[in-house]
C-alpha cells in the first residue's frame, strides 16, 4: 500500500499526444495533456503565448546566431536572474557560435548546450518540464529545426536576508533563521548537518500554486513508520494552493480540535538540525519561514534551544521555572475561583477582606471575572502584534 501511494505521489504527467505542436490546431492546454516540443520555434512562441493566455511578465525573445540560426529564450520576468542570462546565456552563444557550424538544417543539441555556459542546464523534449521551470525562474532556450529545449537555471527572485526570527529571539546561540525561500533554508540546514545522509525529498503540491514541499530526514536515524505515515498523509492532501506551511499542518496532525498540538513549528535552523538528529522528519514549504516537524512531544513546550547552549544546571533551573509557570497558568485561575466562591473559610482572614473589600460593588462572580480578565491580556496580545508598533503600544498603554 505505501509503494503505490509512494509511486503515485511522485508519478510524473503522462504524455498523452506525441504529434508536434500544429499551429491552429485545438488542443487542451493543461498540464496533464501538455505535448512534445516542435521543430519550429513560431509554433513553440504561440503555443506558450496561449498557454500563458499572453500574460505580460511572459517574455519572448527571439535572435540570430551569426551563422543566421533562429533562437527563443522564453522566462518570467522578475523571478529569474537576466545578468546571469544576458552574461552565461545568451552573450557566450551569439558570441562563440561563429566559430561552430551552426546552420538551419543540421543542429547538433549537444553542441548548442556546450555553449551555454550554466552548470545543471538540461534538454527536453515534454512541455511538461518546461512549464515547471519556467513557473520556477529558469529560462527556456528553442533553436530552430531542433526538437529540444534547453533549460537553463536563473532564479533570481527578490528574498530578505537571513536574519533572527523576533518570535525566537534567543541571549546565546544561533541568531540565523529561515526566510521565505525554500532554496536558502536548505542550505542553512544542510550548514548545520553535514552529512551524507541527510535527505531531501521534494513534492509539488497545490492545483493552481504547485508548490514545493521538502521532506527532510537523516537515513538511518528517522523512524521509518513515521516517515512513511508523513507521506502517506501528504498525498492524501487534494487542495488549490498551499500558501503556507499552516495549510499543510491543518490536514496532518492527528487532531485538528485540540489545545495542544501534534506538528511542531520553528523558524531556526539549529532546532530542525536537533529534531532531524533524534529520528525526526522536517517538513518545508516554499514561500514561509517556518519549518514543521513530526512528531511533537508536549515536553517540548517547555523547551528552548538555549538549555542545550548553557551550563546544565543552569538550563535544569530555567526550565524547572517554565514548568512551575506552566502550572501556574494552567491551575491558579480555577483555583482562585474554587476559593472565593466555594471554600472561603481556607483563606486567611485577613486575605479574605482584602478580597471582599475589592469585591464589594462588583455585580460579576469570580469565574466571569476571571475569564475577562484572561480575555483582556489576549486582546492585549493581538493588539501588540498587529496594529502598527506605535499604534499598538499605545493600545496596550491605554
Amino acid at each position: 500500500m505505501l509503494k503505490k501511494t509512494w509511486k503515485r505521489l511522485f508519478k510524473k504527467a503522462a504524455v498523452r499526444d506525441r504529434n508536434p505542436i500544429k499551429e491552429g490546431a485545438k488542443q487542451e492546454l493543461e498540464p496533464e495533456n501538455l505535448i512534445f516540443v516542435a521543430k519550429s520555434i513560431d509554433e513553440n512562441k504561440a503555443y506558450l503565448e496561449k498557454f500563458f493566455h499572453h500574460s505580460i511578465d511572459l517574455t519572448l525573445y527571439e535572435f540570430e546566431s551569426f551563422q543566421g540560426a533562429r533562437s527563443l529564450v522564453v522566462y518570467i520576468q522578475e523571478i529569474m536572474n537576466k545578468e546571469v542570462l544576458d552574461r552565461d546565456v545568451l552573450g557566450n552563444f551569439i558570441t562563440h557560435s561563429k566559430d561552430q557550424n551552426l546552420s538551419n538544417t543540421a543542429l547538433d543539441p549537444k553542441l548548442i548546450k556546450s555553449l551555454l555556459l550554466v552548470s545543471n542546464t538540461l534538454e527536453t523534449k515534454v512541455y511538461s518540464e518546461i512549464i515547471t521551470e519556467l513557473l520556477s525562474g529558469s529560462a527556456v532556450l528553442f533553436v530552430d529545426n531542433v526538437d529540444t529545449a534547453f533549460l537553463v537555471p536563473s532564479r533570481g527572485w527578490e528574498k530578505r536576508a537571513v536574519e533572527e526570527p523576533p518570535s525566537e529571539a534567543v541571549v546565546k546561540g544561533p541568531r540565523e533563521g529561515f526566510i521565505e525561500s525554500i532554496h536558502v533554508n536548505r542550505s542553512l540546514i544542510r550548514r548545520k548537518l553535514k552529512n551524507n545522509k541527510l535527505v531531501f525529498e521534494n513534492i509539488e503540491m497545490g492545483r493552481q500554486s504547485r508548490t514545493s514541499i521538502n521532506l527532510a530526514y537523516i537515513v538511518g536515524i528517522v523512524n521509518q513508520e513515521v516517515l512513511g505515515e508523513v507521506r502517506a498523509r501528504l498525498s492524501k492532501i487534494d487542495i488549490d494552493a498551499i500558501l503556507e506551511a499552516g495549510y499543510i499542518e491543518d490536514y496532518i496532525e492527528d487532531k485538528t480540535f485540540t489545545p495542544v498540538s501534534t506538528v511542531g513549528n520553528t523558524q531556526k535552523p539549529d532546532i530542525v538540525a536537533a529534531k532531524l538528529l533524534e529520528g525526526r522528519v522536517a517538513i518545508l514549504c516554499d514561500g514561509t519561514p517556518h519549518v514543521m516537524t513530526v512528531p511533537k512531544l508536549f515536553v517540548e513546550v517547555i523547551q528552548a534551544s538555549e538549555d542545550y547552549y548553557n551550563r546544565s544546571l543552569m538550563s535544569s533551573l530555567l526550565r524547572m521555572f517554565r514548568f512551575i509557570a506552566l502550572l501556574i497558568a494552567a491551575v491558579l485561575p480555577g483555583f482562585y475561583i474554587a476559593l472565593e466562591s466555594f471554600h472561603q473559610d481556607m483563606i486567611p482572614t485577613e486575605l479574605l477582606l482584602i478580597m471582599t473589600g475589592a469585591n464589594l460593588g462588583m455585580p460579576f462572580p469570580s469565574a466571569l471575572e476571571a475569564i475577562v480578565m484572561i480575555a483582556t491580556f489576549e486582546f492585549l496580545k493581538e493588539s501588540g502584534t498587529r496594529l502598527p508598533r506605535a499604534v499598538g503600544s499605545a493600545v496596550n498603554i491605554v
